[in-house]
This record gives C-alpha cells, structure tokens and sequence, in this order.
C-alpha cells in the first residue's frame, strides 16, 4: 500500500519496510505505526520515547538500534519478535501477543 516508504538498513543496507496505516484524514502517504525493522540483520529503527542515554554512538547516529538489540519496547511482538499491526491485531485477539 505504501511501498514509496522502504528504507535501506543502515547496518546492511538491506530494504526495510514498517507499518503505516490510512487514517484517511489529509496524510496521502499514511501514518507510521510501527519501527523500521531490518529482516536480514534485526536492526530496528529507534522510537521516539527510547532514552538516548542506552544508545551508543552509531545508534545515535542513525537513528536505529543496531543488529542484536532488542525492538523498542511498545512494538508490538510475538516470542520476542516484531510483527506487523495486522498480525499483532490477530494475535492479540488470540491472547498471544507479548504483554507489555
């Protein structure tokens, strides 16, 4: 839907899509809902609540936590893992997603 949004992981340069969803009011290209994830080396894109006191320098740099790191602490995940807001939906109806 909002494939002009992939991004290049700064650690990889592997593609990197987030989540963005239409909330039909004036944002053509969508609202982001969730971080930038890397598939290939699991970096994530920092939030904007992280205390930047934790992140090291290339972290700061790039605005992303590097490969290894655990995803922000908001996002939605599943055994650890980031999911996407339609998947987290189904499993949140499921009681399977994380508790936060």
């Amino acid at each position: 839907m909002f494939s002009d949004k992939i991004v290049n992981c700064p650690y990889c340069e592997t593609p990197c899509e987030a989540d963005f969803v239409d909330v039909g009011f004036g944002l053509e290209n969508g609202m982001q809902c969730g971080p930038y994830f890397c598939e290939n080396c699991h970096a994530s894109q920092i939030g904007p609540y992280d205390s930047p006191s934790i992140l090291n320098e290339k972290e700061k740099e790039t605005g992303w936590y590097k490969p290894g790191r655990p995803v922000n602490k908001v996002c939605n995940t599943y055994q650890g893992d980031l999911v996407s807001h339609t998947l987290a939906k189904a499993l949140y109806r499921k009681g399977l997603l994380d508790r936060k």
